[in-house]
């Protein structure tokens, strides 16, 4: 598409030249007389002379340390957890025999690091690890078969039906 310039009426071009020929005259009156053109080859006036300031130099500040040192100590390694305390051990008299209940099973064992079993006891599930009392024994082993007693028992994996 092509935009067609409409020639201006005599009028208006008339009202154009006066509104230019006003805004040059506008500039001559409102420009700062000590403005020079760079045309005129003429010297520039004298510069007045230059007074000297009284204001005292800055003194120097010396630093209180590093400036780059971080002003604070961040720690952002938790704090060491020390493990917990063992558990008490059952303490049975030397001279009683230590009698197994018939009901004592292992119905899960939980290897790795630290080994766990979960034994089922006269119907009381509870979690056992290496060291632990059960059935006048004491825990000597935990592998992926089942558990060792100290007085040379062993509890197979047996898990509870249904499961």
């Amino acid at each position: 598409m092509m935009l067609r310039l409409l020639p201006l009426a005599r009028s208006k071009r008339t009202l154009l030249a006066a509104g230019a020929l006003m805004c040059y005259a506008a500039a001559i009156v409102l420009a700062p007389g000590d403005v020079r053109s760079q045309l005129d080859g003429g010297r520039p006036k004298e510069p007045s002379p230059l007074q000297a300031h009284a204001d005292p130099l800055p003194a120097p500040v010396a630093p209180d340390g590093d400036a780059f040192a971080p002003r604070a100590a961040i720690d952002d390694d938790p704090p060491a957890v020390p493990p917990p305390p063992p558990l008490p051990r059952l303490v049975t008299a030397p001279n009683v025999l230590a009698r197994p209940l018939p009901s004592t099973h292992v119905t899960a064992i939980a290897t790795g690091t630290q080994p766990t079993a979960v034994i089922d006891s006269g119907g009381t599930a509870r979690v056992v690890s290496v060291g632990d009392a059960v059935d006048g024994s004491t825990i000597e082993r935990i592998d992926e078969d089942g558990v060792e007693l100290a007085n040379g028992r062993r509890l197979l994996l047996q898990p509870v039906p249904g499961q």
